[in-house]
């Protein structure tokens, strides 16, 4: 393998950790940034006996929502993956062919 090529290994791979060290910071925010439980409630609640007001509107809409961005995100990610393995045959190609 090139020097070439193993460069744009090396760097995809840092990419790919550093897109997931950013995916586990940016999704653990959340967790630290609980609020107190407003005055009057101390306990759980199931949903089924919250007024309609306080209920999230259009659920199913948000898991949808949810799961046409994660699918993309990946469909994304598996065609980086083809275009990287693509170029990385075209290198080992073309050193082959210089040698």
């Amino acid at each position: 393998m090139s020097s070439l090529g193993r460069t744009v290994r090396g760097m995809a791979s840092r990419a790919a950790a550093l897109a997931t060290l950013a995916t586990l910071l940016l999704a653990a925010g959340p967790a630290f940034a609980q609020e107190e439980a407003p005055p009057g409630m101390s306990a759980f609640a199931p949903v089924q006996n919250l007024p309609p007001a306080e209920r999230m509107a259009h659920g199913a809409l948000w898991v949808a929502a949810y799961a046409v961005v994660w699918v993309g995100l990946l469909l994304f990610l598996w065609v980086i993956w083809r275009r990287l393995a693509k170029v990385d045959e075209d290198l080992r190609r073309a050193e082959s062919r210089r040698k």
